[in-house]
């Protein structure tokens, strides 16, 4: 018996798969394989790029409207090596 393939992504920011690799996470999971995708932030320090959605408020609450709309289980928040920190939290 075949086992049923895994696919495994993995990007820097939220919003980075749908910008990249959306068609092919789509097409995997069209066919029946375990999609995964990972993101090594949350986005907490990214651009805006609506202008009207530019605002001080919006970029304060970034992160929490990056995960709106996540169904992910876990999140992973790191930094780089020179802040030396590293989390991961089950959500």
């Amino acid at each position: 018996m075949l086992e049923r393939l895994s696919l495994l992504l993995v990007h820097a920011h939220p919003d980075d798969e749908s910008i990249s690799t959306g068609g092919v996470m789509a097409r995997y999971a069209a066919e029946g394989a375990r999609v995964v995708c990972v993101t090594c932030t949350g986005g907490e320090h990214g651009e805006i790029v609506v202008p009207e959605l530019d605002t001080p408020e919006n970029h304060a609450r970034l992160a929490g409207l990056r995960r709106e709309g996540s169904d992910a289980p876990w999140s992973v928040s790191a930094r780089s090596s020179t802040a030396g920190s590293a989390t991961s939290t089950r959500g």
